[in-house]
């Protein structure tokens, strides 16, 4: 539908600030405040995550996630508030385990996990966006829709339809016997 390969090169002029930028394709530093980063051909225009900010805007917290797959995934969580990274580490571990016993090994290759404080979320491959309570639902979609693409732009509720069943617990519907009494 939309995959092709990216790159971006940017350049911070106007300031001597450091900056990171948080981004889930292969970042390069070409100079000081010039960076580029590699997006791998398969991404989708929905896929990109980038985020510039000064140096010292964020507490960052770094870990490892141990992978089913035996493969150490690293994460990176930041956020305005140190406490809110311990809080949404302890429930990125939880919410990892459970959908690696569901759906298999973690897809990506690491994770950023933007803190914020507004309810709900954005996801993007291998990164999110997201308030605490969203968390999960957009760590689902890193199987689906960010794991798995649709094949064209108008598929988008499926994954969300897969998100909201897990929120859910995965309720199953039976047809209800109208004839019995």
């Amino acid at each position: 539908y939309d995959q092709y390969q990216m790159t971006f090169r940017v350049q911070i002029i106007g300031t001597d600030k450091a900056h990171n930028i948080f981004a889930n394709g292969v970042t390069k530093e070409v100079s000081k405040n010039v960076i580029e980063i590699s997006y791998p051909p398969f991404y989708t225009a929905s896929s990109l995550y980038f985020h510039l900010v000064p140096k010292r805007k964020f507490w960052r917290l770094k870990f490892n996630f141990s992978s089913i797959s035996g493969r150490q995934v690293p994460i990176i969580i930041y956020s305005r508030f140190r406490f809110r990274n311990w809080r949404m580490k302890r429930r990125t571990l939880k919410v990892m385990r459970e959908l690696e016993r569901d759906y298999g090994a973690w897809p990506h290759p690491s994770m950023i996990i933007y803190g914020t404080k507004i309810k709900g979320g954005m996801e993007y491959v291998g990164a999110t966006a997201t308030s605490f309570i969203s968390l999960g639902h957009e760590l689902q979609h890193s199987y689906f829709a960010k794991g798995v693409f649709p094949a064209d732009g108008n598929s988008g509720w499926m994954d969300e339809g897969i998100a909201s069943w897990r929120d859910k617990g995965y309720q199953t519907f039976s047809k209800p016997n109208y004839f019995s009494f």
